[in-house]
């Protein structure tokens, strides 16, 4: 074993096909992985079958339609990314090592309901633990998020799980938020025992709002049920226009508890619909510990509630 080791380590330079490789696995497909890389699929296909000639194992498995990884491969995979990222962040970790403890500045990027209802509690008990710090604060989309802390331009990022690829980067679910169903008093679910109303109810008159706040599973849904909606668009929607015309009587809406503090709860009922859509899961985002400041880390810790 050592010496095919050896062997193989000797020949070449593997780290392009380990790079290939990996993004493979994450974008899914060749096609997405090449174009990500600024590769024809070409080379990316030679990369990876010279790492299963390497190896002695398929890492794709190529009968079907689609080419799906093996249960080797995404172990192997599992391995190689932390080679690959060590690699990458090599130079940064050596040009960067020095100054990034004396920047007293963590910058954070999430959605705007994360930065509104989660964020400034946490943001006011770390500023009482180090008075000297300081918060830049980004309402961005996780993608853009990404590839700024990808680029050393952010320490963190705060967003739904799912909503995202999350990449290489180390990521732990913080908290998790329940599915909630509004609706008007005078509605005919008020008198139905939530754990009995089914999605075929949550779905008349239901007003949509997207952007993780209006659950996945409804919008899927929707679209295949071809149900019609009274409010069919809302541009530019906030939660509280959308609280205004439930609270009217013009529809209903489904929202994460995460969602409910601090608002009017005059003239509106609240159903627990947990059966019917799962929990959303708030995550943090960091590029890997080495080149994660001190005062990120004990944020994070505070975040948290548990060992970083």
């Amino acid at each position: 074993m050592e010496e095919k080791v050896n062997q193989i380590l000797y020949k070449r330079n593997i780290i392009q096909p380990l790079k290939g490789f990996c993004t493979t696995i994450e974008e899914g497909n060749i096609v997405k992985a090449a174009e990500k890389l600024h590769l024809t699929q070409a080379t990316i296909t030679r990369q990876i079958q010279s790492l299963e000639r390497d190896l002695g194992e398929e890492l794709f498995d190529r009968t079907g339609k689609t080419v799906l990884p093996t249960e080797k491969a995404l172990r192997f995979y599992d391995i190689a990314i932390k080679r690959v990222e060590g690699m990458e962040t090599l130079f940064a970790d050596f040009l960067t090592g020095e100054k990034i403890e004396d920047d007293n500045t963590i910058r954070v990027a999430a959605t705007h309901h994360i930065l509104e209802k989660f964020l400034p509690k946490y943001i006011f008990e770390y500023s009482k633990i180090n008075k000297n710090i300081k918060f830049e604060l980004f309402n961005v989309k996780a993608d853009i998020a990404l590839n700024k802390l990808k680029n050393y331009e952010l320490d963190l990022c705060l967003y739904p799980k799912n909503s995202h690829n999350n990449g290489s980067f180390i990521h732990k679910v913080i908290f998790k938020s329940e599915a909630i169903l509004v609706i008007p008093k005078n509605h005919y679910l008020v008198n139905i025992d939530e754990k009995n109303i089914t999605m075929l109810d949550t779905f008349k008159d239901f007003i949509n709002m997207g952007n993780n706040i209006t659950f996945d599973f409804y919008k899927k849904a929707i679209d295949d049920y071809e149900f019609e909606q009274k409010i069919m668009l809302m541009e530019n929607a906030n939660w509280n226009w959308t609280i205004e015309l439930v609270r009217t009587g013009n529809g209903i809406t489904g929202v994460y508890d995460f969602f409910l503090k601090n608002i009017d709860k005059t003239g509106l009922i609240f159903k627990n619909i947990k059966h019917l859509y799962p929990d959303m899961q708030i995550e943090y985002i960091t590029n890997h510990k080495n080149i994660i400041k001190s005062n990120v880390k004990e944020f994070v810790k505070l975040l948290c509630k548990q060992n970083f």
